[in-house]
């Protein structure tokens, strides 16, 4: 065993010693703790474990078990604990099964179970406290039922009349229902169903009760007929008085629970002063470790430190090698029965640590000795000072401590860190039973992985966790906004700490930043923090920001202010003539602008005329004269903030002959110049727009809703800026982007520096970024060392991402639409017109599930195939693949003429002679020609065959058959044409359409004719027919694609591309 392995499990191995070896018997005094509430059953226990695997399979466990409730009445507890943690394992996956003794040991469920008992009590107090108590009993509309004859007439409504679904007993998320139709069309419609309120019956009791199995065939048999309208729901219940009943279901109970892991030995030690003799030879010894790698030589050591009392244990295990794990507990037994009374020295449990580590890492039995040292540590301190320590363990140390310092305790599971400062063993076991999860999935069916191969994917996992990059795991992305020009194009700069003057007395070494105390930043003449606001110019929220970034500009903190202007009547304008590029869009005139815009117009045409720090004096002017009260409009401080900084910045214009030409000019005619769009002005409201498709572009602002009239573009004029920002101020810090929109934009913006402040000393002091790196360019190396994304976008990283859904996706591995989904690759390397016959094992698939019959369906597609071809990186080409999936409105109807043409070239790939970058280029080039698809995409019987001729020559110009699409056409026709012309759907060339439907339905969870991305099982909706629509670029797969890309699925997709290389190399 390594020094790794028994790290890995001491934390571990500290929480559940007392599982692992009997202790001994305590020579103090030992003090307990219990609870409030008597124990509960191990048996309910096990039905509560089994519902955090799977709801279903609780139902399964009451169905084994309950056939066998008369035979537990015989069995003692051990066989009862025997029978319950067999029957259990039977349902769960083999690793996990291996959990469920240690589980119920720790009584993880009692609180659920005695929680559940309260609830009894509070609701039929006179079935769990009275006289004439039932063990098992059905709450049903408000009247309990005790035997199935009383339960059959309460369903049937003879007993008493049944009360509406209000009046019922209210259900609560833990309950265990039976998996009927009502049921399930109850939990999908969280609570509105659309149908009449079911009736609800709630079964109290517990498997090995006489009582039980009848109720519970009774209520099986209600639930299962819909005609009953019944949810029929299970609250496990096993009270005092119903134990000695109870069959193998008593096993766990009696008195008050002993809360594990909670206690505390008191090891009581005499405190009386004695005389010592001083005479007495000191017994403490040089402690010298082996330079030998021999494992005797390590395990026993050499020569005298062989030695234990008498005994050559090194000789012994040269003359017995097959008895070394016997001599090995013997020696251990030689050193625990060691004098206990031996006096200690300070000096002498310097390497304790180290010297328990070896005496662990050398026994026959680690497990049962880490327990052991755990629980009597003071007990066998004094033989653990005389053990001799090796040089390999010293140097393992030395070297561990250049990752973690020294003294720190940390546990890792599977090569995963856990935090061990805050400790929830309850969190460690749920934690423990995902990884065993996981194992047994990669080993199990439908993968059925070798163990070492799976064991490699494991260790893989943790090293890509660790170096996850640009929110691969846990990380946030950095938002990269392109390169030097690029941002010195469309931000306005207020300063540069490498030219500013009062930072050049400060060095330029970046080192210096560890010489910083905590909660300071160090100047440097170098731009180590960089920010650039993006906001609207004239509201609240941005008016009091650039107020706090001048104080902290003139009180010298060593960042780099720049600004970008959010226009929401510009970028409307941009997002119009995108969405519909036929209408002409006039250019507006100044009255017909709002304040944002004009503002913006003087802002740029100051930044193009005097440099951006004149044009930050124009925003700081009109802040001041806002704040100052004597303006009341935001509008109306345009033209006095723009005069004043042109005046200002001609008094003293900046190096350039631009800027000189520009200062002969006066503050009016500057102004009116502004006003015609002439002159410096001429060309802002083209750059204006520009930065519009760049902030869009980017995602740092969400896309105004684009209107089809040129009229409906201008009439934001007639609403002046309000005196809230449309949308919070966004920060952007090295790549990171925070909303400033709270009461104190200042303090956002400096919590987020000061966390940049952190990550670059520890960039710095281990080696990631020195002087020189990124060219010498800060922002450059911080954005290469973390990586970085071309877009942002809050759905994908924001706090509204945390709850995004994410399905299991086992399911479609054996669903019948698998075998009709086809993945798109990226081929890079390979021989044009040629497909490897073993395409890369990709980290990330993004099923794209659309309707082509919509416009929304169809954008998406086309997004998706984009990002394929001219999005995705070339290096990760390999990780990624598209998988296209039909979801239309109406599977039965017959699909248009757009969908048969995309589905033919994708049947394509079948013969394994033709490239996936041939059909992405005739998929792209057929949906974006919007006049063709226009013509395309309605009905089948409608289809022109001009319009087909069209497609099928895209098709042959992307190096397709077009023989084998005219083909699979004339057969779709000929199975589809009725003698009166009209066209049926559900032919065996459409049946595609229905399955790839059901796979949308019954695992992506998705409606028919939605459209969305499910990457790695995370799903990302885009359009719903009866709700929200979202825009999904291709640069937003991208970003999908590193986030999804990290941890276990880049581990997986490496080890069995290695694997598989292995094989063919082999072969």
């Amino acid at each position: 065993m390594t020094l790794r392995t028994t790290c890995i499990l001491t934390g571990f191995i500290l929480a559940t010693s007392w599982l692992c070896a009997e202790a001994a018997k305590p020579k103090g005094a030992s003090l307990t703790l219990k609870a409030r509430f008597n124990a509960t059953s191990y048996l309910l226990e096990a039905v509560e474990f089994l519902a955090d695997e799977d709801v279903y399979l609780v139902w399964d466990f009451l169905d084994l078990i309950s056939g066998s409730e008369t035979e537990g009445a015989d069995r003692d507890g051990g066989a009862c604990w025997r029978w319950i943690t067999e029957a259990a394992a039977q349902l769960v996956s083999p690793s996990v099964g291996k959990l469920i003794p240690l589980t119920l040991g720790f009584r993880q469920y009692a609180a659920k179970l005695q929680m559940i008992r309260q609830l009894a009590e509070q609701f039929h107090p006179e079935q769990i406290s009275s006289h004439g108590a039932s063990c098992c009993f059905v709450s049903v509309d408000g009247a309990v039922a005790t035997t199935p004859l009383i339960l059959s007439d309460l369903l049937n409504g003879s007993a008493t009349p049944y009360s509406s679904y209000s009046a019922s007993e209210q259900l609560f998320s833990f309950d265990h229902m039976y998996p009927s139709e009502v049921g399930r069309t109850k939990s999908d419609a969280g609570g509105d169903s659309g149908v009449s309120n079911p009736r609800v019956a709630i079964l109290y009791g517990s498997p090995g009760l006489p009582c039980f199995s009848p109720l519970y065939q009774e209520l099986k048999r209600a639930a299962i007929n819909p005609d009953n309208n019944l949810i029929f729901a299970f609250r496990p219940l096993l009270t005092a008085a119903c134990e000695p009943f109870s069959g193998c279901a008593r096993a766990g109970t009696g008195g008050q629970l002993l809360l594990p892991g909670w206690g505390v030995e008191a090891a009581l030690k005499n405190t009386e002063y004695s005389a010592m003799d001083d005479r007495e030879v000191s017994r403490q010894q040089q402690q010298s470790g082996s330079e030998e790698d021999e494992s005797g030589a390590a395990d026993f050591g050499t020569g005298d430190a062989a030695v234990v009392k008498g005994f050559r244990l090194d000789v012994l295990a040269a003359r017995r090698p097959q008895l070394r794990q016997e001599l090995l507990t013997f020696r251990d037994q030689l050193l625990a029965a060691d004098d206990e009374e031996s006096t200690l020295k300070v000096w002498d449990l310097r390497d304790v640590g180290l010297q328990a580590t070896q005496r662990i890492l050398g026994s026959a039995d680690p497990l049962a000795l880490l327990a052991e040292l755990s629980q009597n540590f003071p007990g066998i301190v004094s033989s653990l000072s005389r053990q001799s320590v090796s040089s390999s363990l010293r140097s393992a140390v030395t070297h561990n401590q250049q990752f973690v310092s020294a003294g720190a305790n940390f546990l890792l599971l599977n090569g995963l860190a856990v935090d061990v400062n805050n400790f929830d063993l309850f969190a460690f076991l749920t934690r423990l039973r995902s990884e065993m999860r996981l194992r047994d999935a990669l080993i199990g069916a439908p993968l059925e992985l070798p163990s070492e191969l799976a064991k490699q994917i494991l260790a893989l996992r943790a090293e890509e966790s660790a170096q996850g990059a640009a929110g691969g795991d846990g990380e946030e992305p950095r938002l990269n906004l392109g390169s030097s020009s690029t941002m010195t194009k469309h931000v306005a700069f207020l300063n540069d700490l490498e030219r500013d003057s009062r930072f050049q007395r400060y060095g330029r070494n970046l080192g210096d930043l560890l010489n910083t105390f905590p909660g300071r930043l160090r100047p440097l003449a170098r731009n180590v923090f960089t920010s650039v606001v993006v906001t609207e110019p004239l509201c609240a929220e941005s008016l009091e920001l650039v107020m706090n970034i001048e104080r902290m500009w003139e009180g010298g903190y060593p960042i780099r202010f720049g600004v970008v202007f959010n226009l929401p009547s510009v970028a409307s304008r941009v997002v119009q003539q995108r969405k519909y590029p036929y209408l002409q869009s006039g250019v507006l005139s100044w009255g017909e602008m709002d304040a944002s815009e004009r503002f913006g117009r003087g802002f740029a045409t100051l930044k193009e005329a005097f440099g951006s720090a004149a044009a930050w004096k124009m925003w700081i002017d009109a802040a001041e004269a806002v704040a100052s009260g004597y303006f009341e409009e935001p509008k109306d401080v345009v033209e006095t903030a723009f005069k004043s900084a042109w005046e200002a910045a001609a008094r003293s214009p900046p190096p350039g002959a631009r800027a000189k030409a520009a200062a002969r000019k006066s503050p009016s005619d500057a102004f009116k110049m502004l006003k015609d769009g002439s002159g410096y002005a001429a060309e802002v409201g083209m750059q204006l727009s520009e930065t519009a498709s760049w902030l869009l572009a980017k995602g740092l602002i969400q896309p105004p809703a684009a209107r089809a009239g040129v009229d409906e573009a201008t009439d934001v004029a007639a609403a002046d800026d309000l005196e809230r920002c449309t949308a919070p101020p966004v920060v952007w810090v090295n790549g990171l982007t925070t909303k400033a929109g709270g009461s104190q934009p200042a303090e956002d913006l400096m919590y987020k520096v000061m966390g940049e402040m952190q990550r670059m000393q520890e960039a710095v002091y281990f080696g990631r970024i020195e002087d020189q790196s990124g060219g010498g360019d800060v922002l450059t190396a911080i954005l290469q060392l973390h990586g970085s994304v071309e877009r942002l976008n809050q759905r994908l990283v924001g706090p509204k991402a945390r709850n995004a859904q994410v399905l299991n996706l086992v399911p479609l591995l054996n669903h019948p639409a698998h075998g009709t989904l086809r993945a798109l690759y990226r081929n890079v390397g390979t021989k044009s017109g040629s497909r490897s016959l073993a395409p890369n094992v990709a980290a990330v698939t993004h099923y794209i599930a659309a309707d082509v019959s919509n416009e929304a369906g169809r954008e998406l597609l086309a997004e998706a195939l984009r990002f394929l071809s001219d999005v995705l990186p070339a290096s990760s080409a390999s990780n990624s693949r598209l998988v296209l999936v039909a979801n239309p409105v109406q599977p039965e109807a017959p699909p248009s003429l757009l969908e048969l043409l995309m589905q033919a070239g994708l049947r394509q790939l079948d013969s394994g002679e033709v490239s996936t970058d041939k059909v992405v280029a005739f998929l792209t080039q057929l949906l974006t020609d919007p006049a063709l698809v226009a013509r395309l995409s309605g009905e089948l019987a409608t289809g022109s065959s001009e319009e087909a001729q069209v497609a099928i020559k895209y098709a042959e110009n992307a190096g397709l058959d077009s023989e084998g699409i005219k083909s699979f056409l004339i057969q779709v026709v000929d199975e589809s044409l009725t003698e009166q012309g009209t066209m049926l759907g559900g032919t065996p060339s459409m049946s595609y359409r229905i399955v790839q439907s059901d796979l949308c339905r019954t695992v992506f969870n998705l409606e028919a004719g939605a459209a969305a991305v499910i990457s790695n099982g995370r799903v990302t909706p885009v359009y719903d027919p009866n709700g929200e629509s979202y825009e999904l670029l291709a640069e937003d797969l991208a970003l999908l694609q590193i986030i999804t890309a990290g941890g276990m699925a880049s581990a997986m997709s490496k080890t069995l591309q290695t694997a598989r290389t292995e094989m063919l190399e082999i072969k």
